[in-house]
């Protein structure tokens, strides 16, 4: 990527990839862009001038490739086990502790144990998200459409992040006793920065800017305004016995 020296009074643009993951980076109904990655970009461009971070918006499908080329410099909120090749990106120390949860439509003498065998059922996932069970019957564009899809029966379960399950139900608390949500994690990510490796910027720059977000509080502001806790622990997990 050719350093860009143009605009924001010499300040070097550094463009980070968006796409739709929730809370990191959603968009509503007016076609407006929010999120936890819009809020961290913002706070970054106002505490220091030598860089200017920008969203740039793609596909959680077409990202990989367009990493690789150099499109972007950075993409925020990553676990390198959803397909990255190492050899061709540069990896942030963990920023964030992750879990999905499993879900499935509540039904009467439906319990935990729906869970047990999930290899004999089929997942409704999102489009160009990464999952490890083989059998997906139905891939659509976004979480809410998968939920959707499980209460018309259109498959057994869907996996959902621990953050947007939990905003989910705060929006629609009916929508707890539609659902059974096991109790242990579907899985446990650590999330990281990815850099291209043409980025122009270095990881140990990004982890200053963060580090003065730490320090003057605006990192803490940004996890409170979420639900999000912010913990790094390599034996942590979030806890999916939602009550």
């Amino acid at each position: 990527m050719f350093l860009s020296l143009l605009c924001h009074g010499g300040a070097t643009d550094i463009d980070v990839a968006v796409y739709p993951f929730s809370p990191f980076v959603e968009k509503t109904s007016d076609n407006e862009w929010h999120g936890v990655t819009f809020d961290i970009i913002d706070a970054l461009n106002a505490v220091q001038s030598d860089y200017h971070y920008r969203p740039v918006v793609t596909s959680p499908y077409r990202v990989y490739a367009e990493m690789y080329m150099g499109r972007f410099d950075m993409l925020l909120f990553q676990d390198v086990s959803w397909g990255w090749d190492v050899n061709k990106v540069i990896i942030s120390t963990p920023l964030l502790d992750y879990s999905e949860c499993y879900v499935a439509r509540y039904k009467a003498g439906r319990d935990q144990n729906f869970f047990n065998e999930l290899n004999k059922l089929t997942m409704i996932g999102v489009r160009g998200f990464h999952y490890f069970e083989k059998k997906t019957s139905l891939l659509l564009r976004d979480d809410s459409q998968i939920v959707n899809a499980l209460l018309r029966d259109r498959g057994d379960f869907i996996r959902l992040g621990f953050y947007r399950l939990q905003d989910m139900l705060k929006q629609d608390p009916e929508l707890r006793s539609k659902l059974i949500i096991s109790i242990h994690p579907a899985q446990n990510y650590h999330l990281r920065a990815i850099f291209a490796a043409t980025s122009d910027i270095s990881i140990m720059v990004f982890q200053e800017h963060l580090a003065s977000l730490a320090r003057l509080g605006l990192l803490d502001d940004i996890w409170k305004k979420y639900g999000i806790q912010s913990r790094v622990d390599e034996d942590s997990t979030l806890d999916c016995n939602f009550k």
